[in-house]
């Protein structure tokens, strides 16, 4: 057991079996008692004693030593192997999203290409560049007064409809022939 002892204004605790018994009551102190040196008096440390094994318990004892060895070691090679599909997982995804912006480009290289076309298509069937064509690369000349013809337009739409003797090349030859056959007859 631990005792409180005060020397030089500070407390300290002294273990019996070392330092002897302090008394103490408060902070002063009443008693002490330690031990004197004795040169020929030897304090005695408690040693454990060593066992001794029998060959079956040391071989199980290295047994049990190699399986540790193989656990620590499947264990090691199981974070090894871990941490090589994380990275790879990395990589993959590193891959694709560097596809995925090539696509990306691509496609916004393509939108802008083909915006360019439409303008030159729609700046292509404008009236006056189809004239200016005209009239520079194929010699055309605007129409004189006298090469116009005007049509009427107003004119009452109206249908005739034919008979089914009078329709067509055939049946007039069948009208022919059946005449013929009236008068024979």
């Amino acid at each position: 057991m631990k005792k409180l002892a005060k020397r030089d204004n500070a407390s300290y605790y002294y273990d019996q079996t070392n330092y002897g018994r302090t008394y103490y009551d408060g902070n002063a102190v009443r008693k002490t008692e330690l031990p004197s040196y004795n040169p020929n008096v030897r304090i005695k440390t408690s040693v454990k004693p060593k066992k001794t094994l029998k060959k079956e318990q040391l071989a199980k004892q290295q047994k049990q030593q190699a399986k540790a060895k193989v656990k620590s070691l499947l264990s090691v090679a199981l974070l090894i192997v871990a941490a090589f599909f994380v990275l790879y997982r990395g990589v993959v995804i590193t891959e694709t999203t560097n596809a995925i912006e090539k696509k990306e480009k691509q496609l916004s290289d393509i939108v802008a290409t083909n915006e360019r076309v439409k303008m030159e298509i729609e700046h292509a069937l404008d009236l006056k560049t189809v004239e200016s064509a005209a009239v520079d690369r194929l010699g055309m000349n605007r129409p004189e007064k006298y090469q116009t013809v005007y049509v009427d337009l107003n004119q009452v739409d109206h249908v005739e409809k034919i008979s089914k003797g009078n329709i067509g090349e055939e049946s007039k030859l069948f009208a022919f022939f059946g005449k013929a056959k009236e008068y024979l007859d």
